[in-house]
Order: C-alpha cells, then sequence, then structure tokens
C-alpha cells in the first residue's frame, strides 16, 4: 500500500509539472493494449496493467530510431530489427492509477521502448506482415519536461508481438515500405488464476485411477 501511495503522490505531481524524484514502487505490468504506429510521424498508445494502470496517448514519434523509420526498409533478405523508441515532445493524454486520473502535461515528453525482432524481409510480394515476440525495456515509461528535467518515471514490464506491414516500392525500385508496426501486449494471468489452475490440475492427478 505505501509502493501504491508513493505512485499516486508521483502522479499528482506530475499533474502540475512540479519536477520529482523517481517513485518507489512495485513495477507495473501491462496486461493488455497495444502501441501503433501508422507512418513516420503519428503513433498512439492506449495500454493498461496491474495497480489499475491505464496510459492513453496520441504522439508524434519525433525520434527516428524505430520501424516507422523504414523508408525505404530495404530489399528483399535484409535483417530489419522490430525494435521502437516512442518518444514525443508535444505528447497529450491521460493516465490512470488506481482509480485517479492524470492529465499528462503537453510540455513533457515522453519515452517508451519496445524492444522485439530481427525479421528477415521476404522477396517481394503484394504486401506482407511479419511479427516477431517483443518486451518492454524496462523503465520504459519515462516523462520529462522539454528542458530535460525529470518529472517522473515508471518501471512497465510487459510483452507481446510486434507486427510489421509492409508494402513493395511503387516507384519500381525492388525494395521494402513501411506501412504501419504494432505492438500487441499479451495479456497476463492473475496469480489467483494461476494458482486456481495449478489447484485444479492437482486435483485432476488426485483423481486419476492408479496403474494396474
Amino acid at each position: 500500500m505505501a509502493g501504491r501511495a508513493l505512485v499516486v503522490i508521483g502522479m499528482l505531481t506530475l499533474a502540475v509539472t512540479l519536477p520529482v524524484s523517481r517513485a518507489s514502487a512495485d513495477p507495473i505490468r501491462i496486461t493488455a493494449g497495444s502501441m501503433i504506429a501508422d507512418d513516420r510521424d503519428v503513433g498512439s498508445v492506449d495500454i493498461q496493467g496491474t495497480q489499475g494502470f491505464k496510459l492513453r496517448l496520441d504522439l508524434d514519434l519525433s525520434d527516428e530510431r524505430g520501424p516507422w523509420n523504414c523508408s525505404p526498409c530495404g530489399p528483399p533478405g535484409t535483417s530489419k530489427s522490430l525494435s521502437g523508441f516512442f518518444t514525443s515532445g508535444a505528447g497529450s493524454g491521460t493516465v490512470q492509477l488506481d482509480g485517479a486520473s492524470y492529465p499528462v502535461p503537453d510540455q513533457a515528453e515522453v519515452f517508451l521502448r519496445p524492444v522485439g525482432g530481427p525479421v528477415i524481409l521476404p522477396p517481394l510480394s503484394a504486401a506482407v506482415v511479419l511479427s516477431a515476440p517483443f518486451e518492454l525495456d524496462p523503465g520504459a515509461l519515462s516523462l520529462h519536461d522539454v528542458g530535460g528535467v525529470p518529472l517522473q518515471e515508471f518501471t512497465l514490464i510487459g510483452s507481446g508481438t510486434a507486427t510489421i506491414e509492409l508494402t513493395p516500392n511503387q516507384s519500381g525500385v525492388p525494395v521494402w515500405e513501411f506501412v504501419r508496426v504494432r505492438y500487441e501486449f499479451s495479456p497476463v494471468p492473475e496469480p489467483t488464476s494461476v494458482l486456481l489452475l495449478g489447484t485444479g490440475m492437482l486435483a485432476l492427478a488426485a483423481k486419476r485411477p492408479g496403474r494396474q
């Protein structure tokens, strides 16, 4: 409870854009949602996790590190990393924690780092969809003011599948071009669900008749 209280205090401070130290709280496990980049300039984040955590953001992908900076992505046979770096100096959105909602300051820089891939670009065709597992870089969510002063940082953990959509270059050059990348989080069973599953399996094993 003390850890959650510290995170809530940190988010209240974040709402008024006052610098604070890193919150000492249990990591937030992301259990559902996605991060999407539809082109080289625009992205969105809509994820949720433990401790009642929800994050919704629309981002300018002002940083060039990521699959979206992929025009062209390369010829067939090229190895392509699905790691990304969602960042913006003009993000807008909200954070929810323990049932309370807090605005992300307009002048906060937002950093989220999915780590995935690599994949090999296949022979050219009408279009292609490639996927690979990804994980969030520990300490994935950080909010800074534009001057670089830390406002707040949260340790997010989670994993899922990264999917990239490509299309052939329309000018006839034999290379792939970027269309969209999506980081879809896998649901994580609650500890009570895992316990119930384990208990059920033990019960089934106990009922199994012995060998003659």
